[in-house]
């Protein structure tokens, strides 16, 4: 049997020493999990010790210690994550407390429950990145000290209906790096879609394509992913071939400089009726605000507190709609200059008070210390 977790000792500093879970941190990072993390860890406070995986010569944050691992794919196979979790047994790492980011699962799960029986004061923390099946994840986030969700409607689905308790549940929301300049809105009023591919998807961007005032154009950023892909990104240079031609669409795949595309836009667009596969507010959106893009999307339960929180500042960023309305949305907003340059003014403001990523770890820093503090472990309650 592993021994005990040390005690506390005088030298521990106080948010802690933690070893994260995920996906290795070291480019290319793609995945909005791994972005995220990677994000956390550049911005936590000097008083949290961080263990994790990746490339050691190339540490997130100075001094952070590197666990040599190799680059995951979009999906990691049950080996790699077997091989990673295997690192929770490692009794060199036992006086750190555990920070998962990824879906918790039944592997995982399993995983997880030995190691309470292994080391029953170790503190364990999971950060849930999307409310996709949350419903159903009571008993496999039941051991954890706390579980941080990114939006609130992924915190009520945690507790109303997986039946997790709420004082150990807490929402932060997702922070990303704030740019230096502001780049002006161009000459030319411009949407911008970064995202996935899905024929409903590709058959919102041709509605919108075809919507687009005079003088406006439409720019679809889209990394090839998913089983079907190839068939909505066919679909678009089919029905799109005028406005392609004329230069008022332009489709990409890999962007090189997604910030530098970002600049060149007046508004962002998410079409997509759904999260899946993405975090609860996916990262692009968000960077887009922090460089004075607003934003008009679907109307889904976690988009709908970006414009809640501007609300709550008094400034307007964009609109949600209906997700067959997007479309409209978007189009009457290309043609309105001042709504592209009020949206992009309240597009600054709401970033730097609800999405900074310095404000982010600061957050998951005080989650830390609380849980230093207390009592060490769900299973010594």
């Amino acid at each position: 049997m592993p021994p005990e977790a040390p005690a506390a000792d005088p030298a521990r500093p106080a948010g802690g020493r933690w070893l994260w879970i995920g996906k290795p941190l070291r480019p290319p990072l793609r995945d909005g999990s791994t972005v995220l993390a990677a994000d956390l860890s550049r911005a936590m406070p000097d008083d949290v010790d961080l263990a994790y995986l990746g490339d050691p010569e190339r540490p997130a944050r100075p001094g952070d210690r590197v666990l040599p691992a190799a680059p995951m794919g979009y999906a990691p196979t049950l080996g790699e994550k077997l091989r990673v979790l295997w690192v929770l047994l490692d009794p060199a790492h036992r006086d750190r407390g555990v920070h998962f980011f990824f879906t918790p699962n039944r592997v995982t799960s399993t995983v997880v429950r030995l190691l309470r029986r292994l080391w029953p004061r170790r503190l364990l923390v999971q950060s849930v990145m999307s409310s996709d099946g949350a419903a159903g994840w009571g008993p496999w986030l039941t051991p954890m000290d706390r579980v941080v969700t990114l939006s609130e409607h992924t915190r009520r689905v945690l507790v109303e209906s997986a039946g997790l308790d709420a004082s150990r549940v807490r929402c932060v929301y997702p922070g990303v790096a704030l740019p230096d300049r502001i780049a002006p809105l161009p000459p030319r009023p411009t949407a911008l879609y970064a995202g996935d591919l899905d024929p409903a998807v590709a058959e919102r961007l041709v509605a919108l394509g075809r919507a687009l005032p005079a003088g406006a154009r439409l720019v679809i950023a889209a990394r090839p992913k998913g089983e079907r892909d190839a068939e909505a990104r066919a679909h678009l240079i089919e029905a799109l071939a005028g406005p392609i031609a004329a230069g008022d669409v332009e489709l990409h795949a890999e962007v090189a400089d997604m910030g530098a595309l970002m600049d060149a836009c007046s508004v962002q667009v998410f079409v997509a009726d759904h999260l899946r596969r993405k975090v609860d507010l996916p990262l692009v959106l968000l960077e887009g605000l922090a460089r004075g893009r607003g934003l008009v999307c679907a109307d889904l339960p976690s988009l709908r507190e970006i414009f809640a929180a501007a609300g709550e500042l008094g400034v307007e960023a964009g609109v949600a709609a209906p997700a067959d309305g997007v479309a409209a949305a978007a189009a009457v907003a290309l043609a309105d200059p001042a709504r592209l340059e009020r949206w992009s003014d309240g597009a600054r403001e709401l970033a730097r008070a609800r999405f900074d990523r310095a404000r982010m770890a600061r957050e998951v820093a005080q989650i830390y210390r609380e849980c230093e503090a207390g009592p060490h472990g769900a299973g010594a309650r």
